[in-house]
Formats: structure tokens, sequence, C-alpha cells
């Protein structure tokens, strides 16, 4: 089909759904994105005790699926900069779903490696675009909300997974967790090429993709000009943090808990608090950003999130461990949704996917380290306690990135 014709397809779609309608269909795939990657976490307990191996040696498994999100998000979500968001959405959609499907009949730890890498690309290179068409779609007046609360898909798609891993896979087996997270995105990918649309701004400030590789290596380059250099560097800081301490918790927490004493369905459901706190956080920032600076309030919830940890490493009761995962969800994840429409507003049209790109595909460095450090950790005999408690100091340098942009988003405010 040429570009015309493409095009045309396009304006027809895009004619028929509106704003909230566009944001729905991003939040349902930003929903199965979150099933999917958080899946392995709560199927590893199991595929250590079925095929005989080490808890540790998932370490590795984890790292390939985070590093293939980091592919994803750094190469294959800043390219619709320059071919169109709904493209890589579609594409990026029927990648991850197909290979999650293959999942299920993996029977060895380098075929489960292999196969969530080839996920990981599919779920990175839907991310970025679904918070620019987002953003796009929106006014500016609700932006950063409307992000916020698209993206809360992400983590609600995390809880779903574990309330039906919790459910089914003691009768099911674990394969049924990836029969659903394979089989749910192939189908919402047709729902997809029949009603999300192209972004109006991508239309109207993009032309022919004629030498899109070449521009899209402009645009990295553009986010370390004069203009954009230190907001860069502190965002890429505070994502590091961020999704270093969110994936270390959601791979290793349920190991942990089972090897602290809780059966695999608790454990499995404890971690999801951390979810469905942030996406109680997420949707309370959002609200709050009526009276409150984003950045300021975003900088107060990584504080919350430290003690949340160090309550999490000391808390020694069931229900205490639940609350606590919930508040440090909610201070964590929740801050990490609205710092994705926060950072919207701070790039233009031209650069923005590939400004989120590759401030999602920094934090995925720290998705892919994190997994890693608590593998050798716990290799190296840590204990719960020190498994959980270090994540505080990340979490803690996230909160002063944040601060840091917000001075230097006032000084720049006032120079202007």
């Amino acid at each position: 089909m040429d570009r015309m014709s493409t095009s045309l397809t396009e304006a027809k779609v895009a004619a028929r759904t509106g704003p909230a309608e566009v944001a729905a269909w991003c939040a349902l795939v930003a929903l199965l994105d979150g099933f999917d990657t958080q899946a392995i976490a709560y199927v590893a307990p199991v595929l250590a005790e079925a095929w005989r191996v080490p808890a540790a040696s998932f370490g590795l498994v984890f790292a390939a699926g985070l590093l293939g999100l980091t592919v994803g998000t750094l190469f294959v979500g800043p390219y619709a900069d320059k071919v169109g968001r709904r493209p890589v959405i579609i594409a990026s959609t029927l990648v991850f779903g197909g290979f999650a499907l293959a999942t299920a009949y993996a029977n060895s730890v380098p075929q489960l490696l292999a196969l969530r890498f080839l996920t990981g690309i599919g779920l990175g290179g839907a991310m970025p675009n679904l918070i620019a068409l987002t953003s796009e779609v929106s006014s500016p007046a609700t932006r950063a909300r409307m992000v916020t609360i698209m993206f809360s898909g992400y983590p609600l798609g995390a809880v779903v997974g574990g309330v039906v891993s919790a459910a089914l896979i003691g009768k099911y087996g674990w394969q049924v967790v990836f029969y659903l997270g394979g089989g749910l995105p192939l189908l919402i990918g047709l729902g997809l090429l029949l009603r999300l649309p192209e972004s109006p701004s991508f239309g109207a400030s993009t032309a022919a993709p004629a030498h899109a590789p070449v521009e899209a290596a402009r645009s990295v380059v553009e986010l370390f000009g004069v203009e954009f250099r230190r907001t860069t560097l502190l965002v890429w800081l505070a994502y590091f943090c961020t999704l270093l301490v969110i994936f270390t918790m959601t791979a290793w927490l349920p190991t942990l808990l089972k090897q602290k004493g809780m059966s695999v369905s608790v454990a499995i459901v404890t971690t999801a608090l951390l979810n469905l706190g942030g996406v109680f956080g997420g949707a309370l920032l959002s609200v709050a950003t009526r009276r409150f600076h984003a950045l300021s309030l975003i900088a107060l919830s990584y504080a919350a999130a430290v003690g949340g940890i160090v309550v999490v490493a000391s808390g020694d009761s069931a229900q205490l461990l639940m609350i606590a995962t919930f508040l440090t969800g909610a201070g964590l994840v929740g801050s990490q949704l609205l710092m994705n429409g926060v950072v919207t507003e701070l790039y233009p049209t031209r650069i923005r996917v590939t400004a989120v790109g590759w401030a999602l595909g920094v934090g995925r460095v720290g998705t892919v380290a994190g997994p890693l450090i608590g593998g050798f950790f716990l290799s190296r005999g840590w204990g719960y306690l020190a498994m959980v408690a270090w994540m505080a100091v990340p979490a803690a340098v996230a909160a002063i990135a944040v601060l840091s942009l917000r001075r230097l988003k006032a000084r720049t405010t006032g120079a202007h």
C-alpha cells in the first residue's frame, strides 16, 4: 500500500475515533504489556521446581526479557517519530503477542531466554508510542493526567497477571499464563487495525520518511543539544533508578517471599499489590497535579517509597508486607506513571517519542541490571532483608534527580 492510500485509511480511522477511545485502546495495550512483562516472574517459582533448576538461574531469563524491552524501546519505538505512532503500536502488539504465545511451548531455560528476549522487543516498541499517542490526542490542560491514567493500564496488567496466575496455575499449569498473554494481544491487534488513528501532531509536523533512520539519529542527538541536555540527563537518571527498583522487586519478590515461607499464591498476590498500589498512586497523583506541581509530587512520592521499601525489608507478618508493598507501589510505580506524562511536556512533537523512548530505554538498562544484581546477591547467600533493603538507595537517588529537575525547570521558566 502506498503512502497516499495509507494516509487516507488513517484519516478515515481518525474521523471515527475520539481522544477518549484512543486513550482506552492505548490503555488496553498497556494492560497487556504489563501482563506479559510480569508473567515470567509469576511462573518462575513453579518452573524452578518443575524443571529442577536453581531459582537464581532465572536472573538471566528476567534480564533477557528486559534486554529485549530495552532494544525495542531504544530502536523500534523512536522510529515512530518518522513513520507514525499507529503502525509501530500495531506491529509491536502483534510481535509481543506472537512470541508470548510461543513461550507456552518452551521446555528449557535457553528456549525461555530466547523467547522472552523476542517478546521484550515487541513490548518495548509499543511503550513510548502509547504514551506519545495519548499525549498528542489530549488537550494541553489534560495531557499529563490522560497519560497517567492511560499508562495505569500497565501496572493494572501486572495485577491481573498476578490474580490469573494465582488462580489458574495450580489447576491448568504455568502455560495458561502465556496462552492468555499471547492470544489476547493478537485479538486486540485486529481492533487496533480498525479503530486506532494516527497522531494528528505527527501528521502535521512530519514529512514523508524518506530518510527515517538518519532523521531518527538526529532526534537522539537533539536530546543533548544545549536546550535539552540537563533535562535529558536528569530524566534518564530518574528513569534508570526507578525502573531498576520496580523490576527488581517484581522479578524477585515472588521467589524471595516463597523462600521466606509463604505459599506461591500468597507470594504472587503480595507482589501484585506493588502494581495495584501503583494504579492507586498514579490516580491520586494525577488528581493532585491540579493543585501542586507534578515534579514536586513525584519527588515527594519517591521519598515516601524509600520508607515503604524499608518496611517491606524488615516486616515479618504477611499482612504488614502486603500493606507495605501496596504503599511502596503507590509511591514508586505511581510516580513513574505521572513521570511518563510529565516527560511528554518537556520535549516538542518532533522528538517526543525519541525522548520518551530513550528515557524508557535507559530505564530498561536498570531493569536488566536490577534482576541480574538480585540474582548475583541471591547466589552469594544474601538473605531476604538485604535483598530488599538495598533497593532503597536507588529510590532515594530518583527522588533527588526529580527534585533537581524541578529546580532546573523553575530556573528555566524564570529566565524566560
